[in-house]
């Protein structure tokens, strides 16, 4: 994973600054030859001053070749400027009349063999043009150590009839140093711009990643869960067929029987009722046995946003009467934030009336049953208790295995159901129990979060004492207490 993201921030850096120097460069060249073109308009404009008004057509400038007040202008400026290598005045014709340059600014440079200059080479400016820079190795009479830049811009008078050129080269010393000065800001701001842009890039492909691992998770989990559902079934059809094989047996024994009695024609209606009983009981266990088989090779439901405080009390309010009439009182302790889970609402209502039936069988003598809910950052803990009978160690370690069960007419589907669903939903089951003292379910389920906080659901007002929960704990304490 860093790999990639190593190569995504060097191709974003390389992608960055490529255009960014490509932008740089441009602006500079802009620039550079907007100020270039400036200092040689100022010195077009000073040497045609001191040329006087005298000086109105290209003809009266080209009587001017070696004339004392052009070199001397020319000279000075050569030595006042830094940025100047040599300066040069030429007309319409390309003919030289004037010369200087920073190192030999006394006079006037022998041109008696170069009289024009090349118009391939110096070409005069367009009418519109005002300026033109190019790179210059060479003049007519000398070669340039080192080469230089030169920029031209035309000499006008007052009424804008042009006279000639002049043509200054600049030091590419000076064109270098002034790179930093006119482009720091730029620099400085492409520098932050590909140092954020790298950063945002690192964090976007982090948290792509991290939201692509947990859909990659979710969507493995629900393959799991169907590839296990799948590989139940296959066992639960042959523990199934196994089941069924002894109450079938059964019924066949009592309607064999019951056949007997009636072409004997039998007057013994007691034992006919006690056959019809039997067969009745066991087409009931039948019934029972396929209805959990069902729901437990049934696909896991997609998970859903659900308030598991009311999904709690909708599962309680059902039993209530039921648990009344084995002198089973309820307390429930509700997180009061009402939490919401990630799982199937019926599912999850399912659930919680599995394990709140295994706990009535639990308590044939009557009890307490106590339901609670703890909600945490990422997850949200059911908590279903009874003060039951227990369940012994050895036996711990199978209640969750499909058809193992220790009630004599118990399926051995309901608890395997439960592990079913809550898996499915990303959750996890524990079991908690002492002989004697009474069975704890832990059920811990991820927690689901909305765009907006929900109010949290009204409890209703206790219907009696309320009391604590056996083995509650701090738990127990968190939320408000509510005894049917």
């Amino acid at each position: 994973m860093w790999r990639w993201a190593l190569l995504i921030v060097l191709a974003w850096l390389a992608l960055a600054l490529g255009w960014s120097w490509t932008l740089i460069s441009f602006s500079f060249n802009q620039t550079i030859q907007s100020r270039m073109g400036e200092r040689a308009e100022g010195i077009a404009y000073s040497v045609r001053d001191r040329l006087g008004p005298a000086v109105t057509s290209p003809k009266a400038l080209q009587n001017l070749v070696g004339d004392a007040r052009i070199q001397q202008q020319l000279a000075w400026e050569a030595q006042q400027d830094p940025l100047v290598k040599y300066i040069m005045v030429w007309d319409p014709d390309g003919e030289v009349i004037g010369y200087a340059d920073a190192d030999r600014a006394a006079a006037r440079v022998e041109l008696t063999q170069v009289e024009r200059l090349d118009p391939n080479q110096w070409p005069a400016l367009d009418p519109g043009q005002r300026h033109r820079v190019v790179a210059r190795r060479r003049l007519p009479w000398a070669s340039l150590d080192p080469p230089a830049t030169e920029v031209t811009v035309p000499m006008r008078t007052g009424d804008g009839t042009l006279l000639g050129f002049i043509s200054l080269g600049v030091s590419p010393h000076w064109i270098r140093t002034q790179f930093w000065h006119t482009q720091q800001g730029v620099l400085v701001g492409t520098a932050a711009f590909a140092a954020l842009g790298g950063a945002g890039l690192l964090i976007a492909f982090f948290v792509s990643q991290r939201t692509f691992r947990r859909m990659r998770a979710r969507q493995q989990q629900q393959i799991q869960a169907r590839t296990s559902l799948l590989t139940e079934r296959g066992m639960l059809a042959s523990v199934l067929a196994h089941e069924v094989r002894s109450p079938l047996t059964a019924l066949r024994f009592n309607l064999h029987s019951l056949r007997n009695l009636v072409a004997a024609k039998s007057t013994d209606a007691e034992r006919k009722m006690e056959l019809a009983d039997s067969c009745e009981r066991e087409i009931r266990r039948l019934d029972l046995m396929l209805n959990d088989f069902l729901m437990r090779t049934q696909v896991v439901s997609p998970p859903e946003h659900t308030p598991v405080n009311r999904v709690v009390g909708e599962a309680l309010d059902f039993l209530r009467p039921q648990l009344a009439t084995h002198e089973i009182r309820t307390i429930t302790h509700l997180d009061p934030t009402s939490p919401e889970v990630s799982v199937n609402a019926d599912e999850l209502r399912q659930v919680l009336l599995n394990l709140s039936a295994n706990a009535q069988d639990a308590m044939p003598r009557g009890g307490t049953l106590a339901v609670s809910t703890v909600a945490e950052e990422n997850s949200v803990t059911v908590l279903v208790r009874d003060s039951g009978v227990g369940i012994p160690r050895d036996v711990q370690e199978r209640i969750f295995e499909p058809f193992f069960s220790t009630k004599p007419q118990g399926s051995g589907l309901g608890l395997a159901l439960v592990r079913r669903v809550i898996s499915g939903a990303g959750g996890t089951v524990f079991c908690e129990s002492v002989e004697g003292e009474g069975t704890t379910f832990r059920v811990v389920l991820p927690r689901a979060y909305l765009e907006a906080p929900r109010p949290a659901e009204p409890m209703a007002p206790p219907a009696g004492p309320t009391d604590p929960a056996p083995g509650a704990g701090d738990a127990a304490s968190e939320g408000k207490a509510q005894e049917s």
